[in-house]
């Protein structure tokens, strides 16, 4: 048979649950402090104001129970920024921090993408600017313009070249998803 509680106990569990929710609340603000710390922090290391070292020094200060949810806010923070021109600085970033065999094969895998698309991206950057130097040279020369000292012409803030790398990039970042998704998973322990 259950005993029937006094107003006094009830409210004693009522205070104690209230001040467990606080204690709780209180947790969860200091982690995300961590967190959006760590997020400024991978921001910082992209735009080259926060060295790698640094980078590395500050995230081993945070304290035990919240550093693997803001190595993985980093390590996401990193790969949602990663793109074609900056993807060594992350990649080394990546390996620095998370240093175990499945990281290190995923992040060679990474490199070798990369290598590939920025290989295709120079590739039609070349294709480009020598079809637009052929019809500049077509253009000059009706106009009566004729010489050696005319070469090459840049391209890179033609809308075409701006489709053309935007694209590539697209596809680069739809073929590195899984593989980011590999580097960002982070286990429990500092």
């Amino acid at each position: 048979m259950n005993r029937i509680k006094t107003s006094w106990e009830l409210a004693l569990e009522k205070s104690q649950s209230a001040k467990k929710l606080e204690t709780e609340k209180i947790n969860d603000l200091a982690v995300q402090k961590y967190i959006k710390a760590a997020e400024t922090l991978a921001k910082g290391y992209l735009e080259g104001k926060t060295s790698l070292s640094n980078l590395k020094e500050t995230l081993e200060k945070y304290p035990a129970e919240v550093y693997p949810r803001a190595v993985e806010a980093l390590l996401k923070a990193l790969a949602g920024e990663i793109n074609l021109d900056n993807c060594h600085g992350v990649l080394e970033a990546v390996r620095a921090i998370k240093n175990d065999d499945l990281t290190s094969r995923t992040c060679r895998e990474l490199a070798r993408l990369h290598a590939r698309y920025s290989a295709q991206r120079g590739e039609a950057l070349q294709k480009l600017e020598r079809a637009a130097c052929r019809s500049r040279l077509a253009e000059l020369k009706k106009a009566g313009i004729y010489g050696s000292a005319i070469k090459g012409f840049n391209v890179k803030n033609s809308a075409r070249w701006k489709e053309l790398s935007s694209q590539i990039e697209k596809e680069f970042k739809n073929v590195i998803e899984k593989q980011l998704f590999l580097i960002t998973r982070v286990p429990g322990e500092k």
